[in-house]
Protein backbone atom coordinates (compact mmCIF):
# COMPACT_ATOMS: atom_id res chain seq x y z
CA UNK A 1 0.00 0.00 0.00
CA UNK A 2 0.74 4.00 0.05
CA UNK A 3 2.23 3.49 -3.27
CA UNK A 4 3.86 0.43 -3.57
CA UNK A 5 2.00 -2.50 -4.33
CA UNK A 6 -2.09 -2.28 -4.11
CA UNK A 7 -3.99 -3.50 -1.39
CA UNK A 8 -4.10 -6.23 -0.63
CA UNK A 9 -1.08 -7.41 -0.91
CA UNK A 10 -2.00 -11.34 -0.05
CA UNK A 11 -4.10 -11.72 -3.28
CA UNK A 12 -2.94 -12.48 -7.20
CA UNK A 13 -0.15 -14.53 -8.60
CA UNK A 14 2.45 -11.37 -9.36
CA UNK A 15 5.11 -10.97 -7.55
CA UNK A 16 4.83 -8.20 -4.94
CA UNK A 17 7.12 -5.74 -4.08
CA UNK A 18 6.78 -3.55 -0.88
CA UNK A 19 9.67 -0.84 0.17
CA UNK A 20 9.24 0.15 3.66
CA UNK A 21 9.14 -2.50 6.69
CA UNK A 22 6.40 -5.07 7.11
CA UNK A 23 5.11 -6.34 10.54
CA UNK A 24 3.15 -9.43 10.87
CA UNK A 25 2.81 -11.20 14.28
CA UNK A 26 2.82 -14.58 12.90
CA UNK A 27 4.07 -15.74 9.06
CA UNK A 28 3.73 -18.81 7.22
CA UNK A 29 5.20 -19.31 3.92
CA UNK A 30 3.74 -22.44 2.51
CA UNK A 31 6.76 -22.58 -0.49
CA UNK A 32 10.25 -21.44 -1.04
CA UNK A 33 12.09 -18.68 0.32
CA UNK A 34 14.37 -16.02 -0.78
CA UNK A 35 16.49 -13.36 2.03
CA UNK A 36 18.53 -10.75 0.14
CA UNK A 37 20.65 -9.40 3.30
CA UNK A 38 20.44 -10.76 6.94
CA UNK A 39 18.26 -12.34 9.07
CA UNK A 40 17.83 -11.20 12.61
CA UNK A 41 16.57 -14.71 14.92
CA UNK A 42 15.55 -13.91 18.20
CA UNK A 43 15.66 -15.42 22.27
CA UNK A 44 13.13 -16.92 23.96
CA UNK A 45 11.40 -18.80 26.68
CA UNK A 46 8.82 -21.17 24.99
CA UNK A 47 9.37 -24.52 25.94
CA UNK A 48 10.74 -26.78 23.48
CA UNK A 49 8.14 -29.84 22.70
CA UNK A 50 7.33 -31.57 19.66
CA UNK A 51 4.79 -28.72 18.47
CA UNK A 52 7.71 -26.73 17.77
CA UNK A 53 10.17 -29.11 16.82
CA UNK A 54 12.59 -27.47 14.35
CA UNK A 55 12.60 -23.54 15.52
CA UNK A 56 14.99 -21.58 16.08
CA UNK A 57 16.17 -19.00 18.45
CA UNK A 58 19.17 -17.15 19.42
CA UNK A 59 20.41 -17.76 23.34
CA UNK A 60 21.73 -14.61 24.40
CA UNK A 61 22.48 -15.45 27.67
CA UNK A 62 25.25 -18.31 25.91
CA UNK A 63 25.42 -16.27 22.81
CA UNK A 64 24.65 -19.30 20.96
CA UNK A 65 22.13 -20.13 18.11
CA UNK A 66 19.75 -22.88 19.18
CA UNK A 67 17.15 -25.28 17.22
CA UNK A 68 14.50 -27.30 19.57
CA UNK A 69 14.98 -31.35 18.37
CA UNK A 70 11.17 -32.04 19.75
CA UNK A 71 12.74 -32.25 23.91
CA UNK A 72 15.31 -29.80 24.31
CA UNK A 73 16.95 -26.77 22.78
CA UNK A 74 20.73 -27.87 21.78
CA UNK A 75 22.96 -26.03 20.25
CA UNK A 76 24.34 -26.36 16.31
CA UNK A 77 26.67 -28.86 16.31
CA UNK A 78 25.78 -30.70 19.79
CA UNK A 79 22.17 -32.84 19.10
CA UNK A 80 22.15 -36.30 18.93
CA UNK A 81 24.63 -38.13 17.13
CA UNK A 82 26.64 -34.69 16.41
CA UNK A 83 29.57 -33.58 18.16
CA UNK A 84 29.88 -29.95 19.95
CA UNK A 85 33.02 -27.67 21.02
CA UNK A 86 33.94 -26.91 24.58
CA UNK A 87 32.45 -24.86 27.09
CA UNK A 88 35.35 -23.18 28.09
CA UNK A 89 38.13 -24.95 30.72
CA UNK A 90 37.71 -28.17 32.46
CA UNK A 91 36.82 -28.03 35.53
CA UNK A 92 39.71 -29.95 38.11
CA UNK A 93 39.02 -31.09 41.56
CA UNK A 94 42.46 -32.16 43.03
CA UNK A 95 41.82 -32.00 46.71
CA UNK A 96 40.88 -34.85 48.95
CA UNK A 97 37.40 -34.47 50.16
CA UNK A 98 34.03 -34.61 48.96
CA UNK A 99 32.49 -32.34 46.92
CA UNK A 100 29.85 -30.98 44.53
CA UNK A 101 29.74 -30.39 40.41
CA UNK A 102 26.62 -28.63 39.52
CA UNK A 103 25.69 -29.30 36.25
CA UNK A 104 25.76 -27.03 33.02
CA UNK A 105 22.64 -26.95 30.85
CA UNK A 106 24.23 -25.93 27.81
CA UNK A 107 26.00 -28.55 27.69
CA UNK A 108 25.09 -31.67 25.77
CA UNK A 109 27.41 -34.05 27.28
CA UNK A 110 30.49 -33.66 29.40
CA UNK A 111 33.13 -36.36 29.80
CA UNK A 112 35.51 -37.13 33.09
CA UNK A 113 38.67 -38.94 33.47
CA UNK A 114 39.05 -40.12 37.53
CA UNK A 115 42.08 -40.69 39.17
CA UNK A 116 42.62 -42.14 42.55
CA UNK A 117 45.23 -41.76 45.36
CA UNK A 118 48.79 -42.95 45.02
CA UNK A 119 50.52 -45.51 47.44
CA UNK A 120 52.94 -43.85 49.81
CA UNK A 121 56.62 -45.03 49.19
CA UNK A 122 57.69 -47.22 51.49
CA UNK A 123 60.68 -46.64 54.03
CA UNK A 124 64.18 -48.05 54.93
CA UNK A 125 64.71 -49.63 51.01
CA UNK A 126 61.47 -50.70 50.58
CA UNK A 127 59.37 -50.73 48.22
CA UNK A 128 58.22 -47.93 45.97
CA UNK A 129 54.12 -47.14 46.46
CA UNK A 130 51.80 -47.81 43.42
CA UNK A 131 50.07 -45.36 41.45
CA UNK A 132 46.21 -45.29 41.40
CA UNK A 133 43.88 -46.17 38.42
CA UNK A 134 41.58 -43.96 36.44
CA UNK A 135 37.95 -44.46 34.89
CA UNK A 136 37.30 -42.31 32.07
CA UNK A 137 33.45 -42.01 30.97
CA UNK A 138 31.02 -39.72 28.57
CA UNK A 139 27.97 -39.11 30.02
CA UNK A 140 25.08 -37.26 28.08
CA UNK A 141 24.10 -34.35 29.73
CA UNK A 142 20.22 -35.45 30.34
CA UNK A 143 21.62 -38.54 32.47
CA UNK A 144 23.09 -36.25 34.69
CA UNK A 145 21.55 -35.22 38.18
CA UNK A 146 21.62 -31.13 38.86
CA UNK A 147 24.22 -31.53 41.29
CA UNK A 148 26.63 -34.52 41.64
CA UNK A 149 28.85 -35.70 44.06
CA UNK A 150 32.69 -35.88 43.52
CA UNK A 151 34.99 -37.95 46.22
CA UNK A 152 38.77 -37.11 45.17
CA UNK A 153 41.11 -39.72 46.99
CA UNK A 154 44.04 -38.86 49.11
CA UNK A 155 47.20 -40.03 48.56
CA UNK A 156 48.54 -42.66 50.70
CA UNK A 157 51.48 -41.62 52.80
CA UNK A 158 54.78 -42.65 52.82
CA UNK A 159 56.63 -45.35 55.28
CA UNK A 160 58.22 -43.97 58.35
CA UNK A 161 62.03 -45.67 58.87
CA UNK A 162 62.26 -47.92 61.59
CA UNK A 163 58.48 -48.20 61.73
CA UNK A 164 57.75 -51.79 63.70
CA UNK A 165 55.66 -53.51 62.47
CA UNK A 166 52.24 -54.91 62.72
CA UNK A 167 49.21 -57.25 62.62
CA UNK A 168 48.56 -55.92 59.29
CA UNK A 169 51.55 -53.57 57.94
CA UNK A 170 54.71 -54.54 57.53
CA UNK A 171 57.77 -52.82 58.68
CA UNK A 172 58.28 -48.87 57.49
CA UNK A 173 55.70 -49.84 54.59
CA UNK A 174 53.92 -46.64 52.86
CA UNK A 175 49.99 -46.26 53.34
CA UNK A 176 47.63 -47.08 50.67
CA UNK A 177 45.98 -44.07 48.40
CA UNK A 178 42.21 -43.34 48.70
CA UNK A 179 39.93 -44.44 45.95
CA UNK A 180 38.09 -41.62 44.07
CA UNK A 181 34.66 -41.29 42.40
CA UNK A 182 31.87 -39.45 40.49
CA UNK A 183 28.38 -39.73 41.56
CA UNK A 184 26.43 -41.22 44.26
CA UNK A 185 28.81 -44.51 45.56
CA UNK A 186 30.68 -44.05 41.78
CA UNK A 187 27.51 -44.78 40.61
CA UNK A 188 29.12 -43.51 37.16
CA UNK A 189 33.34 -43.79 37.51
CA UNK A 190 35.30 -44.64 40.00
CA UNK A 191 39.03 -46.08 40.82
CA UNK A 192 40.61 -47.66 43.53
CA UNK A 193 43.91 -45.83 45.06
CA UNK A 194 47.31 -47.73 44.69
CA UNK A 195 48.97 -49.44 47.41
CA UNK A 196 51.64 -48.77 49.39
CA UNK A 197 55.04 -50.18 49.57
CA UNK A 198 56.72 -52.89 51.51
CA UNK A 199 59.15 -55.37 51.32
CA UNK A 200 57.24 -57.82 50.73
CA UNK A 201 56.52 -58.69 46.80
CA UNK A 202 55.60 -55.66 44.04
CA UNK A 203 52.21 -54.18 44.52
CA UNK A 204 49.46 -53.65 41.82
CA UNK A 205 48.05 -50.29 40.66
CA UNK A 206 45.00 -49.48 41.63
CA UNK A 207 41.76 -50.71 39.16
CA UNK A 208 39.46 -48.15 37.18
CA UNK A 209 35.49 -49.06 36.78
CA UNK A 210 32.37 -48.27 35.59
CA UNK A 211 33.82 -46.10 33.01
CA UNK A 212 33.71 -46.41 29.20
CA UNK A 213 37.83 -46.69 29.25
CA UNK A 214 38.92 -48.24 33.09
CA UNK A 215 43.15 -48.08 33.52
CA UNK A 216 45.35 -49.69 36.03
CA UNK A 217 47.81 -47.85 37.75
CA UNK A 218 51.52 -48.92 37.34
CA UNK A 219 52.72 -50.90 39.85
CA UNK A 220 55.56 -50.62 42.74
CA UNK A 221 59.22 -50.86 41.62
CA UNK A 222 61.72 -53.50 43.28
CA UNK A 223 63.00 -52.95 46.98
CA UNK A 224 66.29 -51.46 47.23
CA UNK A 225 69.43 -53.72 46.20
CA UNK A 226 72.34 -52.46 48.20
CA UNK A 227 73.73 -49.17 49.73
CA UNK A 228 75.12 -47.62 46.47
CA UNK A 229 71.73 -48.21 44.53
CA UNK A 230 68.84 -45.49 44.52
CA UNK A 231 65.37 -46.97 45.74
CA UNK A 232 63.02 -47.13 43.22
CA UNK A 233 60.41 -44.51 41.62
CA UNK A 234 56.31 -44.37 42.40
CA UNK A 235 54.48 -46.03 39.80
CA UNK A 236 53.24 -43.71 37.10
CA UNK A 237 49.21 -42.60 36.89
CA UNK A 238 47.42 -41.77 34.10
CA UNK A 239 48.51 -37.85 34.95
CA UNK A 240 51.92 -37.94 36.18
CA UNK A 241 55.21 -40.20 36.50
CA UNK A 242 55.72 -41.36 40.27
CA UNK A 243 57.76 -39.61 42.68
CA UNK A 244 61.67 -40.35 42.65
CA UNK A 245 63.51 -42.85 45.28
CA UNK A 246 65.94 -41.61 47.36
CA UNK A 247 69.36 -42.72 47.89
CA UNK A 248 71.92 -43.76 45.63
CA UNK A 249 75.81 -43.11 45.51
CA UNK A 250 75.37 -44.06 49.72
CA UNK A 251 73.23 -41.01 50.58
CA UNK A 252 70.37 -40.80 53.21
CA UNK A 253 67.66 -39.22 51.36
CA UNK A 254 64.04 -39.17 51.24
CA UNK A 255 61.37 -40.76 48.57
CA UNK A 256 59.69 -38.08 46.76
CA UNK A 257 55.79 -37.35 46.64
CA UNK A 258 54.00 -39.25 43.91
CA UNK A 259 51.17 -36.17 42.03
CA UNK A 260 47.78 -36.51 40.76
CA UNK A 261 47.53 -40.09 41.95
CA UNK A 262 51.59 -41.32 40.97
CA UNK A 263 52.96 -43.63 43.55
CA UNK A 264 55.68 -41.93 45.97
CA UNK A 265 59.12 -43.30 46.00
CA UNK A 266 60.69 -45.11 48.06
CA UNK A 267 63.32 -43.92 50.77
CA UNK A 268 67.15 -44.88 50.73
CA UNK A 269 67.59 -47.96 52.49
CA UNK A 270 71.02 -50.29 53.68
CA UNK A 271 73.06 -47.84 55.90
CA UNK A 272 71.05 -44.88 54.79
CA UNK A 273 67.69 -45.64 55.95
CA UNK A 274 65.02 -42.49 54.82
CA UNK A 275 61.13 -42.16 55.22
CA UNK A 276 59.13 -42.73 51.59
CA UNK A 277 57.41 -40.21 49.96
CA UNK A 278 53.54 -39.82 50.10
CA UNK A 279 51.18 -41.02 46.92
CA UNK A 280 50.10 -37.89 44.77
CA UNK A 281 46.35 -37.55 46.26
CA UNK A 282 43.69 -38.33 43.18
CA UNK A 283 42.09 -35.79 40.81
CA UNK A 284 39.00 -35.70 38.98
CA UNK A 285 38.95 -33.35 35.63
CA UNK A 286 35.37 -33.10 33.96
CA UNK A 287 34.72 -31.57 30.36
CA UNK A 288 31.86 -30.01 29.28
CA UNK A 289 30.80 -29.96 25.29
CA UNK A 290 27.97 -28.13 23.86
Amino acid sequence: PDGNTDAPVNVGIVDQIKDAGLGVNALSVFGNGLFVGYVVIGDTTTTCDTGIEGAFRYNETSQVPEYCDGTNWQAFGSGRGGSGGLLGAPIVFDSPGDFTYTKNELASRIMIICTAGGGGGGADGNRSGSAGGTSIKVLENDLVDPTVTVTIGAGGAGGIYNQQPSVDRPRSAGYDGESSSFGPFGSFCSATGGIGGSNYYSDPGGVGSGGDINLTGDGSGQAMGSDGNPSDSGGSSYWSGGGSGGGGQNRTEVGSAGTHGSGGGAGSGGSYIANGGAGGDGIIVIWEYK
